[in-house]
């Protein structure tokens, strides 16, 4: 008897704390994106008003900066679903 009420609440603590796990990796992705954002907008600033970097660094930068972007956009929905399906299983 106490293994079966063992088992249930190391089931429901296990699915509490990976919800908790994927919110908080989705709270940092969405953080990460908008730093990215700022830092290409920083780039662009730096090469077209001050003229303080040359077009090969800007090109480096930016294209690192999106790349990164990219892999967020991607991950960012499979990630999403993952806590849906921790939330929504009524198992």
């Amino acid at each position: 008897m106490i293994f079966v009420v063992l088992s249930f609440e190391s089931y429901y603590a296990n699915k509490k704390i990976r919800k908790n796990l994927l919110k908080k990796k989705i709270a940092k992705m969405k953080q990460e994106r908008n730093v990215l954002i700022s830092l290409i907008k920083k780039t662009q600033i730096e090469i077209y008003k001050k003229n303080s970097i040359s077009g090969l660094v800007y090109n480096i930068r930016v294209k690192k900066y999106k790349d990164r972007l990219h892999r967020i956009d991607q991950e960012l929905p499979a990630i999403r679903s993952r806590l849906e399906v921790i939330g929504d299983s009524k198992r």
